[in-house]
């Protein structure tokens, strides 16, 4: 999906209504400013959002296989010696030491965009 600039373009490319996208994004903003999610009891990683937005479809499932890859603590990819292979990145359930569940492979997946954002940047 293409980034979208507004949270009227974002709903059409989700195929959601924009008010409760918009009633999405209010609360979360409130949540924000608050500096905690009541309703979840959040309190890390809440940091306001701006266009540019993306979507993606995700489709949860449970399986017992796991990848074998190692990576480093900031998730780059190692060669077989331990030595970070540079500008490879490795998350998720191919990373030797992920859990089995959606939540640790979805945060290893936040840990690697912040490692991979920090790498273009430098």
């Amino acid at each position: 999906m293409p980034p979208c600039d507004s949270l009227d373009e974002l709903a059409a490319a989700m195929d959601v209504p924009a008010d409760t996208l918009k009633e999405t994004f209010a609360a979360y903003d409130a949540s924000v400013a608050a500096g905690e999610d009541a309703e979840f009891g959040k309190k890390l990683f809440l940091n306001s959002l701006s266009a540019p937005y993306y979507a993606m479809k995700h489709f949860p499932y449970r399986y017992k296989t796991h990848g074998g890859m190692k990576v480093a603590t900031d998730s780059q990819l190692t060669d077989k010696d331990g030595t970070p292979i540079p500008n490879v990145y490795c998350c998720g359930s191919t990373v030797a030491d992920s859990g089995s569940d959606l939540a640790p492979n979805a945060g290893s997946g936040l840990v690697t965009g912040k490692a991979v954002v920090a790498a273009l940047k430098a």
